[in-house]
């Protein structure tokens, strides 16, 4: 029927109609069921996932902290920026201040590192902390990660879980003269970082060769074998530190006592000698006012016994 118009009518006529049958099937189609995040992801559509939440605290029934923090990344679930982004761990540094010895807190690691900084921020944080520390090795821990690691007081590593250290990556940017001096700095910085960080879990000779490029990766096995022997060391450590400490009390201690009878001694000699001192004073002073009164007294008698004598002379020339 559109054929017999004219080509311009035929025009009209079918966008009429196309847009009929548009408006029809709209007005009958029904909603489109949601999809779920795991689909849209399978079919190429925009990631949307929830916000990112690596920090769990619970009260325990005695009154105590449990806090369970997450380092992964490499996943889609959790962000990669968890040892980068500050905004991702501050949270987790100020609550740490504010924990107890009765306190526990359990972080989980399974990730491929980060930030140096980031890195030795958490690191710093959790060896300060006060509550006891125990560290899950739930993947690769890596880079980074093995760093936050060595802050553990014990640790728990799943059978597939392994831990790689090497040194530092970077660069700079600057002057040639910054850039050697920043260069300098950098390198003994981290030597002295780097050593007090893995130091019982790494050999010397180990440490050495890290610094000077070579990586090492740890089974589960041997990551369980040599933190046992960290914390083994580090306890005699301790228990020779406090040893120490208790000699030293001791010793000053006595040095003190002895100081101080010593010095009672001397304050009671001095105070005796002060009062023998104040008396001598006190003697002198006696005879030196004895000595003005009997020389202010003398010329008086002298005085008294030359008038007498004139008055005897006279009484006797008149009864003679």
């Amino acid at each position: 029927m559109i054929f017999l118009f004219n080509p311009p009518t035929q025009i009209g006529v079918f966008i009429l109609y196309f847009l009929y049958m548009i408006n029809t099937n709209y007005a009958k189609r029904q909603p489109r069921p949601r999809r779920r995040v795991e689909e849209e992801l399978e079919m190429g559509a925009p990631m949307m996932l929830p916000t990112y939440q690596p920090l769990t605290k619970k009260i325990a029934q005695d009154g105590s902290t449990i806090i369970d923090y997450y380092i992964y990344d490499g996943d889609g679930r959790f962000s990669p920026d968890s040892i980068t982004n500050p905004s991702y761990y501050v949270n987790f540094l100020a609550l740490l201040n504010d924990l107890n010895p009765n306190d526990n807190v359990h972080v989980h690691l399974n990730t491929g590192g980060g930030m140096l900084d980031s890195s030795l921020a958490i690191y710093e944080g959790l060896c300060n902390c006060n509550a006891q520390v125990t560290m899950h090795v739930e993947g690769p821990c890596c880079s980074g990660g093995s760093m936050i690691l060595m802050a553990g007081d014990q640790i728990i590593i799943n059978k597939f879980g392994y831990v790689m250290i090497h040194t530092f990556s970077g660069g700079m940017i600057g002057k040639a003269s910054d850039m050697k001096i920043k260069n300098e700095f950098e390198m003994k910085w981290w030597d002295y970082s780097f050593k007090e960080i893995y130091k019982d879990f790494l050999t010397e000779e180990e440490m050495n060769d890290c610094l000077n490029g070579k990586d090492f990766w740890f089974n589960a096995v041997e990551v369980d074998e040599r933190f046992n022997n960290k914390l083994k060391k580090a306890l005699d450590r301790d228990r020779l530190v406090s040893f120490m400490q208790r000699e030293t009390q001791m010793k000053v201690t006595a040095e003190m006592t002895s100081y101080i009878n010593e010095f009672g001694e001397l304050t009671e000699k001095g105070y005796k000698k002060l009062k023998q001192f104040d008396k001598m004073i006190e003697n002198a002073c006696e005879e030196e006012v004895t000595e003005e009164v009997e020389q202010v007294e003398k010329p008086t008698k002298k005085a008294k016994s030359k008038d007498k004598t004139p008055k005897k002379s006279k009484s006797k020339e008149k009864s003679e």
